[in-house]
């Protein structure tokens, strides 16, 4: 977190990578990892990864909220991806 405020994007994603090797399914390791893709605007591969940290918590509430927002952009994008 200490680095996204800091805007070192680098750093950002070394951590993040080594944090997904090290518990790939972790969903809050995949939330953050959904985070960064998307601010790097991918937001498809961000999309799977929310919908990933949702199967893997699906009653917490920052997960939801990002899975709705993906699910949301996506729609409104004209997406007629049917993820559940």
């Amino acid at each position: 977190q200490l680095e996204r405020t800091r805007a070192n994007w680098t750093a950002v994603e070394t951590l993040l990578r080594e944090a997904v090797a090290l518990a790939p399914d972790h969903p809050f390791v995949v939330l953050a990892d959904g985070e960064e893709l998307e601010r790097r605007g991918k937001r498809e591969e961000a999309k799977a990864r929310f919908v990933r940290a949702r199967e893997l918590a699906p009653y917490d509430d920052r997960v939801e909220a990002k899975y709705a927002e993906a699910m949301l952009a996506s729609k409104s994008a004209g997406s007629v991806d049917d993820q559940v």
